[in-house]
């Protein structure tokens, strides 16, 4: 990174970074290149929804500790009024 020098010093002229000249965007694309919204093409990477059969109230409630009418049974952590 260049140091530019205060201009009140003596002999140092403050010296600015030269600006680059660039073509608006209109003017960079030709007749043969097609208008596009993005840069990147862009592809839909989620699978299709298949309907598949789930698990029955048993089949869930197999592995819980306690169920109490097809309901996973959690201990009360608050105190009812």
């Amino acid at each position: 990174m260049g140091r530019y020098p205060h201009p009140s010093r003596k002999g140092d002229a403050c010296r600015r970074p030269s600006r680059v000249r660039t073509s608006p965007t209109q003017e960079a694309a030709s007749a043969d290149v097609p208008a596009m919204s993005h840069p990147v093409p862009i592809d839909n990477v989620f699978r299709d929804d298949v309907v598949r059969p789930g698990l029955t109230p048993d089949e869930a409630l197999a592995g819980a500790p306690a169920s109490e009418e097809q309901r996973f049974l959690v201990p009360q952590i608050l105190g009812e009024d």
